[in-house]
């Protein structure tokens, strides 16, 4: 499957209530070894509408450029979700739609904050 086809597809919750619509896709290079490189793999999935305001950096202040699009952007953040892969309890290709085990979202703000926590040289300082 292509990251295209899975940016068309919907989420809903166990019960079947509608979360949103996959607007990113968060990768991660930790796969097996293919060539000389450890491959791609889909990590967590950006629910809602906060994918282009990630993309361009503007999720958690990241970027503080033109004001404007700052104010436009920010009650987006509030409104998406990160979903883990692995809270992914069925996939209907047929309806493009992802169902998700029992778990509770993560609000986009906390697991960008955390990401970039963990990342050595950037948030807190590692010893």
């Amino acid at each position: 499957m292509r990251i295209s086809d899975l940016l068309r597809y919907s989420v809903v919750s166990c019960d079947n209530e509608p979360l949103g619509r996959v607007s990113d896709v968060h990768i991660v290079q930790d796969g097996p070894i293919v060539g000389t490189q450890a491959a791609f793999r889909v990590n967590a999935l950006v629910v809602g509408k906060a994918g282009l305001a990630e993309r361009l950096g503007y999720i958690r202040n990241r970027v503080r450029g033109p004001w404007l699009i700052s104010a436009m952007l920010k009650p987006i953040e509030r409104k998406a979700s990160v979903v883990s892969i692995a809270d992914v309890a069925e996939w209907d290709e047929t309806n493009r739609v992802l169902r998700l085990s029992p778990t509770t979202l993560t609000p986009l703000a906390e697991h960008v904050t955390s990401r970039l926590e963990n990342r050595p040289g950037i948030g807190r300082a590692h010893v």
